[in-house]
């Protein structure tokens, strides 16, 4: 079907190239004033001229600069995402449509939504209930789906006992996880809570065991939630996690720990404990070495597809995924204690954020406004109010899988996290490593001075805030403030003006997470960014050739030093590449006291590349990332692109053809005019086929400025 309407599409747009008889253009009107046989050479003219360019028009985008493979071999890998399958469930009996869940309909797992589990605990008031709440988004919820699948397979019999799932990042369930969270203390995700049977202990004591701010929360709910509150109530215990001895891997990763924490809950035993086999099983995994070559392309989702080394996305559309991924951060993690940090991230993206830097600090102004709020919801609406006065997309309308606001170049969001918290240090380096605004600056860093910008401290400081209290996963935000507190991948190096090692911090902060993800996952790919599909220049010659080998003893365990993290990559390379991304190397205003010469001509040849792909994103971008995906600064420089090897000056060559055709023709043109213009009749040339453009595509005929308005499709689709 999408086959047929776009050849619709595509037939109905050639339709309107056909000559009418209604309006003629300025061209039709001219050319129709010549006599036959001098139309019939222009059209020859222009016959030869195209027939003679379209090899160089018909060519495919010519190769990055620094695109390592110039005879256009493609790497037979395919793009590797971790995370498992995740499925649309019709719940029974939900009064909401799907769910969107990591275990499948079929799974042992039962698949509820808030009002499914709260209205069971009613009626089945003589049964214990385990849930697991969890995010689909969060990184070690995924590793968590196999022991709870061995769990509930374990317990299957047990007619006692119910083990279920609820994901607090769809909408419909954020109430009742809100009330576990003020119940059981089901602060991060993953957590496992029991419900009890109904009467073990009376309403009356349960409700002055909840702590202060529940009870008083009781009062400001409506009817219907203060129902779901009461019937959740005597979900009360929550597992807490072992104390785990230094080097040791999750405890909570194995399916025998959590059975045995259900049976002394819940004082019932597994019937089926042969299935209780899944675990951390970390112990016998591939030990990586961050110092050696590049291996099989692990980022190929950058890239377009089937082209590696070819960019698919451009600096603006980051940002969009950036900033909504913040909205959403606040919408899912907003609580009365975090209020404060609200404000801050908010008042610090403002100031350092490429864009929307005035909307940025009217959030800001709005939150302090309100004060701290016990109901989430009041967030959540104003959130909404924002987002609309500044045609920006409502956050929730991710909840529930709304494509129309989707990410572009994400699909979690921890990824938008990550990608927010380098687009900001980027912007922050970017700035202050030059002393100089951006050449577009949307941030509300407008009329301040360089002493005004954003320090290192503060930026280092606005990443910890982020991180410590809106990352929902419970393990990565432990793993991240331990690597922090502990100055580990060189952050406590950082000086107060080293602004490219800020960068270079973050970037091996993001590896070492990458690789140890990677490593878990028992995958071949290599997730050590920049891939050297993408950055040959960044990746160390004699490494890559094979010429040099680590000869120092890697340490044990996954605390890489920043050295070999460092050991394979041309650092100053590395930092220039992070800008290039997240940024954009048109909008800092460089020096040459900033850079090398050397540096300079790669950086002058970069940026006339990325301003044609950043001109083609900005023409065919949707309504809803205007003020995003813009039209860049025109570039400082000539745009060099060298010719492929073998084919030094077809381009030039080609040039000139074209011209002396072009000559050629208007003299023909000239000499056809008969004796109204050189006194004499010039003979007719007889063609003998007529003329027939090549066939256009979809995107071409788009991109036609004849045809009206750009295609207004997500650059991500594919």
């Amino acid at each position: 079907a999408n086959v047929s309407c776009s050849s619709a599409a595509v037939a109905s747009r050639r339709s309107m190239l056909a000559p009418t008889t209604a309006m003629a253009s300025p061209v039709d009107v001219l050319i129709g004033k010549l006599p036959q046989g001098g139309r019939r050479a222009l059209l020859a003219t222009w016959a030869v001229v195209v027939a003679s360019l379209w090899p160089a028009i018909a060519a495919p985008p010519p190769p990055r600069i620094d695109d390592f493979d110039q005879t256009g071999k493609q790497l037979p890998s395919a793009p590797w995402q971790p995370g498992p399958w995740q499925y649309s469930v019709e719940v029974p009996n939900a009064t909401t449509g799907p769910t969107i869940s990591l275990y499948p309909p079929d799974s042992p797992v039962e698949i509820v939504t808030g009002d499914v589990f709260a209205s069971r605990l009613t009626m089945e008031e003589h049964k214990w209930h385990v849930i697991e709440l969890y995010d689909h988004m969060c990184p070690h919820c995924w590793y968590t789906v196999p022991i709870v699948t061995n769990v509930a397979s374990a317990f299957k019999g047990e007619s006692l006992l119910r083990v279920a799932t609820l994901n607090c990042h769809m909408r419909e369930n954020m109430e009742v996880c809100f009330f576990l969270e003020l119940i059981a203390g089901a602060v991060d995700f993953p957590t496992f809570v029991v419900c009890s049977p109904s009467g073990q202990r009376k309403q009356g004591e349960m409700i002055n065991a909840l702590p202060e701010r529940a009870r008083a929360l009781l009062g400001q709910l409506q009817p219907s939630q203060l129902e779901t509150f009461m019937s959740v109530l005597r979900c009360n215990s929550r597992w807490v996690e072992p104390t785990v001895p230094e080097g040791k891997e999750d405890s909570l990763l194995a399916a025998t720990t959590l059975a045995h924490w259900v049976t002394f809950a819940t004082g019932l035993h597994p019937t089926r404990p042969e299935e209780l086999h899944d675990g951390a099983d970390f112990v016998r995994t591939k030990a990586l070495d961050p110092r050696s070559a590049p291996g099989r392309p692990g980022w190929l989702r950058d890239d377009m597809p089937g082209e590696p080394g070819i960019s698919a996305w451009v600096p603006g559309q980051r940002w969009f995924d950036g900033l909504v991924g913040y909205l959403r951060l606040l919408r899912t993690g907003y609580r009365v204690e975090r209020h404060a940090q609200a404000v801050l991230t908010a008042e610090f993206l403002s100031r350092s954020f490429p864009v929307r830097g005035l909307a940025l600090k009217d959030l800001a102004t709005r939150l302090q406004q309100k004060g701290p709020q016990e109901n989430p919801d009041v967030i959540r609406q104003l959130l909404t109010d924002w987002a609309v006065t500044f045609e920006l997309p409502d956050p929730g309308d991710l909840e529930n899988g709304d494509l129309k606001y989707s990410y572009i170049t994400c699909t979690v969001d921890t990824c938008a996290m990550w990608t927010l918290i380098h687009v900001v240090v980027a912007a922050v380096a970017a700035r202050g490593a030059t002393g100089s605004l951006l050449t577009i600056d949307g941030s509300a860093l407008v009329n301040a001075t360089k002493d005004e910008f954003p320090t290192v401290q503060e930026c280092m400081s606005f990443v910890r805030t982020l991180v410590s209290a809106f990352l929902s996963c419970a393990r990565c935000k432990e793993n991240f403030l331990s690597a922090f507190d502990g100055c580990e991948f060189g952050r406590c190096a950082v000086g107060p003006r080293d602004y490219r090692g800020l960068a270079l911090w973050l970037w091996r902060a993001h590896n070492a997470v990458s690789m140890r993800v990677a490593r878990r996952h028992r995958v071949e790919e290599d997730r050590r960014w920049p891939m050297f599909e993408d950055c040959p220049m960044c990746w160390r010659t004699d490494l890559v050739l094979g010429r040099d080998a680590a000869e120092r003893r890697l340490q044990q365990g996954e605390n890489w030093r920043p050295e070999e993290l460092d050991a394979p990559f041309h650092v100053r390379h590395v930092f220039w590449h992070i800008e290039r991304t997240f940024v954009g190397l048109a909008r800092i205003q460089l020096g040459e006291e900033d850079i090398t010469p050397e540096e300079k001509r790669h950086i002058e040849t970069a940026t006339g590349v990325d301003h044609i792909h950043e001109t083609r994103a900005a023409r065919h971008r949707p309504r809803v990332h205007a003020g995003f995906v813009e039209p860049p600064p025109p570039p400082q420089h000539p745009i060099v692109i060298p010719e492929p090897e073998g084919h030094p000056n077809r381009t030039a060559a080609l040039s000139v053809v074209g011209v002396a055709l072009i000559v050629i023709g208007v003299v023909a043109v000239v000499r056809s005019q008969g004796d109204g213009v050189l006194g004499r009749s010039g003979r007719e040339p007889t063609l003998r086929q007529s003329f027939q453009a090549p066939p256009q595509d979809e995107e071409e005929l788009a991109a036609d400025g004849g045809l009206g308005e750009p295609l207004d499709t997500d650059p991500s689709a594919e």
